[in-house]
Formats: C-alpha cells, sequence, structure tokens
C-alpha cells in the first residue's frame, strides 16, 4: 500500500479516536464545514450590425469563473441560439427575420461559484440590401 493510504488511515483513526474520548468525557466536538461560494461576473459585448441572410454566428460571452456561459432569445421568430453539434457544441445564433430581440447570457454557478448576473444585449437585424445591376442590352431592328 502507499503512503498516501497509511497517512489518510492514521487521520481517520486519530479523529475517530478523539470524539470517541471526548463523548466518554461528555465532550462535544462539531466540525462544519462552511460552504463559501465566489461571486461571478459574465462579459458579453454588444452586437455589430447584423442583416437578414447574415450566416449563423458565434456568441462569445465569457464569464469571470470560466464555466460555460449559456444563451435564450426573447424571441425566437427573430433569432434563435442553438448549439452547434457540429462545431464543438459552441454557442451560435440563426437569424430568422428583419427586427429587434433580446439575447440574454446566463450562467447558473457551481459548488465553487454563484450563479452570475444574467446580461442581456439587444440584437437589431436589418432588412437586407437589395442591389439590383441592369445589363446593357442592344436589339437590332431592320426597316424595309
Amino acid at each position: 500500500m502507499n503512503k498516501l493510504y497509511y497517512f489518510l488511515y492514521f487521520l481517520f483513526f486519530t479523529m475517530f479516536s478523539t470524539v470517541a474520548e471526548a463523548r466518554e468525557n461528555s465532550i462535544l466536538l462539531n466540525f462544519d464545514y462552511i460552504n463559501q461560494s465566489t461571486p461571478q461576473v459574465i462579459l458579453f459585448n454588444a452586437f455589430s450590425e447584423k442583416r437578414y441572410g447574415d450566416g449563423d454566428f458565434l456568441l462569445t460571452a465569457t464569464s469571470s469563473s470560466g464555466l460555460e456561459v449559456t444563451y435564450s432569445s426573447a424571441d425566437t421568430s427573430i433569432a434563435e441560439v442553438y448549439k452547434d453539434s457540429n462545431d464543438g457544441n459552441r454557442w451560435k445564433l440563426k437569424i430568422n427575420a428583419v427586427g429587434s430581440v433580446i439575447i440574454t447570457a446566463s450562467q447558473a454557478g457551481n459548488e465553487f461559484f454563484d450563479e452570475a448576473v444574467p446580461i442581456s444585449q439587444n440584437l437589431v437585424i436589418n432588412p437586407a440590401i437589395l442591389i439590383i445591376t441592369a445589363q446593357t442590352k442592344s436589339k437590332l431592328y431592320i426597316f424595309s
């Protein structure tokens, strides 16, 4: 057996013996573990200009804890968020219509970090630009 095993055995035996001896002498030892979690914040930059017809794009908010940030859309008919399983399960946004929609970044926390305050950004999707180019054409007419 390794040294760590013997050390842990010794530590457990010593603690158990001390507690048993304390109970025998009417002394109560109470060991409490205090779970103190750390606050965290989310950094979620404003969106650049988007247009209807733009391709899906990566959402890049980060949390100070390094834990994964999740996203939600207030109106999925305008824009929807999803995890792209073909791109390492990274969060992306798909534009569905022209309009304005709130996208929220959240982080639930864990046993070491508190839940982060959600951060929302307004995404404005402008109409696509329509470019019409006329072709120069000619037709020959013969008069007789």
